[in-house]
Order: C-alpha cells, then structure tokens, then sequence
C-alpha cells in the first residue's frame, strides 16, 4: 500500500519533463485501458483479474489487455478482430517497440516482424 501510494503521489510532470530531455516521448491516454476489449473494441465493466467480452467473447488477464491496448494505441493500429485474430494465430504476439507505421502499407505486412509476448509477461513466481 505504501508503495502505491508513493507511486500515485509521484511528479509525473517532473519524471516526463526529465524524460524527454534526452529521449522523444509520446503521451497516450490509457483511459479505459484495462475495459476496452482489444480484439474488438467494446467496453466492459472489469469482473476481477480476467477480463472477458461480452461481444466477441475474449477471455485474457486484465493487465494484459490493458497491455495490448496501449501497445495498439503506440502502433496506430485500429482495433480489429480480423488483425487480432491474424497477430495471434500467426506469431502469438505484436512487435517489441514504437515502429512507424507507412500509410501506404497493409497493417498486416508488419506481422513478420513480430515477437512473443510469453517470453517477457505473466511469468509465475514460484515460492
């Protein structure tokens, strides 16, 4: 508790302004972040650690999909079961940092250049 409320009080302004000094930042909103589906785009109410759709009936941990999101946001990309269902089967995954997108080019073309995400999230403790 103590920890996050460390976190919460923190100059978010200060470690950006810090940040940005030296390296290029970019600001996203992460409203709804954790509620927002992100095969399909519909917004839940969250029920625990495990977010599922009522629409398209994903089931994935929360802060993963919040995860997801954020990373689409970075992207550009539009949220779409097609693309979501294409990144998963094909690599189970999405690529590792903040690469531009070409207007001229198909989303879908960026797929080879993909990672698995399993390497680096929801890894278990073991005590």
């Amino acid at each position: 508790k103590r920890h996050n409320r460390n976190i919460a009080k923190s100059d978010w302004r200060a470690i950006i302004t810090l940040m940005s000094y030296k390296s290029r930042v970019q600001l996203f909103n992460p409203h709804n972040s954790s509620r927002r589906c992100s095969r399909c785009g519909m917004v839940n109410a969250p029920k625990g650690a495990t977010y599922e759709c009522r629409f398209c009936g994903l089931r994935i941990d929360r802060q993963l999909n919040a995860c997801i999101n954020l990373y689409l946001q970075m992207e550009g990309l539009t949220l779409s079961p097609r693309l979501f269902d294409k990144l998963m089967e094909r690599w189970s995954g999405f690529t590792p940092t903040g690469e531009k997108t070409h207007e001229s080019s198909d989303e879908s073309a960026r797929i080879l250049r993909l990672m698995n995400p399993k390497n680096y999230v929801c890894l278990l403790k073991t005590t």
